[in-house]
C-alpha cells in the first residue's frame, strides 16, 4: 500500500471511454490523472496542471450514476491517495485527503469545547466555586475523536 499525491478526476464513460474490456464497477471509481513526486510538489509545479484540468473539465453529457458530476468534475485539487491498476488496466485513485479533513474537524470541535472549558473555568465566580467546594461546578465529560473508550 503506497500512498501518493496527485491529481485524479471522475470516470465518465463518454470522455474517457467504457467498453467491453473495462473493469466492473469503473464508473464509480476515480482515475489518476498525475502523481507528483515531492520536487514537484514542493516547487509548485502542479499549479499549472490544476489549471488545465479545471479549464478542461467540463463535459457536455451526464454521468450516467453520478447526478452531482459537473460539481465533482470543476472541484480539482491536489489530494493524498492510494493508486491501484483494475483488471481493465485503468489506474485508479481511492482518495485518502477526506478521512485526514474529517479528523480536522473533529479536532477543531475538540478544541474549541476545550477552549469554552477553559474560558469558563477561568472565571472568578467558578475559581471561588472550585476553592470552595474542591470540585467544577459543572462536569465535563472526557472527549475523543468519536472513538468510544470500553
Amino acid at each position: 500500500m503506497t500512498f501518493v499525491i496527485g491529481l485524479c478526476e471522475l470516470f465518465h464513460p463518454y470522455v474517457h471511454g467504457y467498453d467491453i474490456m473495462s473493469s466492473e464497477g469503473i464508473l464509480n471509481h476515480y482515475l489518476v490523472h498525475t502523481i507528483f513526486t515531492l520536487e514537484e510538489f514542493y516547487d509548485k509545479s502542479y499549479i499549472d496542471t490544476i489549471d488545465q484540468m479545471i479549464e478542461y473539465s467540463t463535459s457536455p453529457f451526464e454521468h450516467p450514476t453520478i447526478a452531482n458530476y459537473k460539481n465533482i468534475s470543476k472541484n480539482v485539487q491536489l489530494h493524498i491517495m492510494e493508486v491501484e491498476e483494475l483488471k481493465g488496466g485503468e489506474t485508479v485513485a481511492y482518495i485518502k485527503t477526506h478521512w485526514i479533513r474529517l479528523i480536522q474537524r473533529r479536532w477543531r470541535s475538540v478544541l474549541q469545547k476545550r477552549k469554552e472549558i477553559i474560558k469558563y473555568r477561568s472565571s472568578l465566580k467558578e475559581l471561588h466555586k472550585r476553592e470552595i467546594t474542591g470540585k467544577w461546578s459543572m462536569q465535563y465529560p472526557r472527549f475523543t475523536l468519536g472513538i468510544r473508550n470500553n
